[in-house]
């Protein structure tokens, strides 16, 4: 918690008003209830501060489970096709680019 507030830019009492939300990726020394970080923050500087699980982290499982499924494949390919569709006409019209100049 030192470092917070000896690196962090924030003084102790501006915490409180400027700090509304703290984002982790589920690390247990970030969430932990007891001496987490999140937990502690709220305990010493801003009781009304939300603690917020990184999102990415809990969408990650429920991707990789529906990915499984024959349609959700089918609509990664086509994404993925899309995509490198797309970036290789980008490639193409940077080297054009290049050519013209």
């Amino acid at each position: 918690m030192d470092n917070v507030l000896q690196y962090g830019g924030l003084l102790e009492f501006n915490l409180a008003s400027k700090l509304i939300s703290f984002s982790v990726d589920g690390v247990l020394i970030f969430q932990g209830a007891k001496s987490g970080v999140t937990t502690q923050l709220k305990n010493k500087f801003a009781p009304y501060m939300l603690g917020v699980h990184y999102v990415a982290h809990q969408t990650n499982p429920i991707v990789q489970t529906l990915s499984k499924l024959p349609m959700v494949s089918k609509i990664e390919l086509m994404l993925q096709s899309i995509y490198t569709y797309c970036f290789l006409i980008h490639l193409d019209r940077c080297k054009f680019g290049i050519f013209l100049q």
